[in-house]
């Protein structure tokens, strides 16, 4: 059992399944009822359900699963081998490495369906060619091209390739709670193929156990150094390390939310949706998972991105296109308070179309003429420093919680009056600066 495993914090569904296996694997190995797993929505059954064979009863409360014999005299044998079972899966027992192998399609991308979706320089200003052996955590990735033909130039788009996913599970045998890992791990493996190669990924129809005879290679390929692990921008995306580090669950579970809607952005034809997503990554990351998370949600979202990615946004600004995509003048203002400005009108975008619903958005291929056909690729850029800021730097805000007190500070100023103002004005100008001197503005 590795470090990894032991923090590992497993849901209802997948302990029920781990249990299983370890039932399956010691009466398996006992000799006690044969390899024949099947299930229904109510009940396991390990063995041939035409001869001798246990049951498990699915429960909604602990211990979850109730085990019995079709055998009444052999009940007593049955219940041993599940207290045995239940009590590998208490010490986190996770058994022996079971390994699994499938192969993530990178798919050619139609130029002429990119330019109708506003999402053609998104592309070409995202991809990035990758090619050989990766690794994330336990998984070995191999990254492949199709060869093209001798003095063909490449297009605007990277080549189609694939990525050879090899995930090597620890798990009581090979059995529903191995399988249920490796769905889960194939899912946000390709997620985070998706964001290093700055393109869409395709996820197969399904995992398989690896070839016996390639076991071996996988395991050295594992332990092999010399093999680098999947990184963007040169910041390492193995985001399973999380585990061994203090509220790395947390860490993990944001990351992961994130990575798994920046996949969904990316494939998004319509780019306002699209653009809706990035911005989501973003709330993946900075959202508490507390009863509280629904409190001051702008506030959180401002102030956390001002502090983990000024340099980002400031890159944002500087943006040629900013000031008309975002609708904000940059004049003679502080880098701070365009930050800011700039993160409340990307929350704004999002909750526009969140309550409003979607506008028209096709423009063919006018859409590299006009300011709206950099929007998408600003907001993935967004979306993309946002989760590698939160690698390099987590953090949790408590910004929403009820007993957060926000910081004293000097009264929030109100602008001076611009010439030709009249007396009310002024008048009322003072009026909101001792207010908010009152409360602690």
């Amino acid at each position: 059992m590795t470090g990894d495993a032991a923090k590992m914090v497993m849901d209802v569904a997948a302990y029920r399944l781990f249990v299983g296996d370890w039932f399956k694997k010691l009466a398996v190995d006992a000799g006690v009822v044969s390899d024949e797993t099947s299930w229904s929505a109510t009940t396991f059954t390990y063995g041939d359900a035409g001869a001798f064979h246990a049951t498990a009863e699915i429960l909604r409360e602990s211990p979850f699963l109730k085990f019995a014999s079709s055998d009444p005299a052999r009940e007593n044998e049955i219940q041993e081998i599940a207290a045995k079972a239940f009590a590998r899966a208490s010490a986190r027992d996770f058994g022996t490495l079971h390994w699994y192998s499938t192969t993530i399609g990178v798919p050619e991308q139609d130029s002429l369906k990119a330019l109708q979706s506003g999402a053609f320089l998104e592309l070409l200003g995202n991809q990035v060619r990758i090619v050989g052996w990766r690794r994330t955590g336990p998984i070995v990735l191999e990254f492949t091209e199709v060869q093209l033909p001798e003095g063909t130039s490449l297009a605007a788009f990277a080549p189609a390739g694939a990525v050879h996913m090899h995930m090597g599970i620890p798990a009581p045998c090979d059995g529903r709670f191995s399988q249920y890992i490796a769905n889960s791990s194939l899912e946000v493996t390709a997620a985070i193929c998706t964001f290093a190669l700055g393109r869409p990924t395709q996820l197969p129809l399904m995992v398989n156990p690896s070839a016996t005879e390639m076991v071996a290679r996988l395991s050295e390929r594992q332990a092999d150094p010399a093999i680098l692990t999947l990184a963007r921008k040169g910041i390492s995306l193995d985001i399973l390390s999380y585990w061994a580090l203090p509220g790395g669950a947390d860490a993990f579970a944001r990351l992961r939310a994130a990575f798994l809607t920046y996949d969904a952005a990316v494939k998004q034809e319509h780019s306002l949706v699209a653009c809706l997503l990035y911005v989501v990554v973003a709330e993946c990351i900075a959202t508490p998972n507390a009863d509280w998370s629904n409190v001051k949600v702008t506030k959180r979202f401002v102030e956390f991105f001002s502090d983990l990615m000024p340099q980002a946004l400031d890159q944002l600004v500087a943006h040629g296109n900013f000031e008309e995509l975002f609708g904000i003048k940059r004049g003679k203002r502080s880098p701070k308070a365009l930050r800011r400005e700039l993160l409340g009108a990307i929350y704004n975008f999002r909750s526009r179309y969140v309550h409003t619903g979607l506008r028209p958005n096709f423009t063919g291929f006018a859409s590299l003429l006009g300011t709206e056909a950099v929007r998408r690729g600003v907001f993935a850029e967004f979306a993309e420093a946002a989760i590698l800021s939160y690698i390099q730097s987590p953090r949790c805000s408590i910004i929403g919680h009820p007993k957060y007190t926000e910081p004293e500070g000097p009264p929030m100023p109100i602008p001076a009056p611009a010439p030709g103002v009249g007396l009310a004005q002024e008048r009322l100008r003072r009026w909101l600066n001792r207010i908010l001197a009152a409360v602690g503005w």
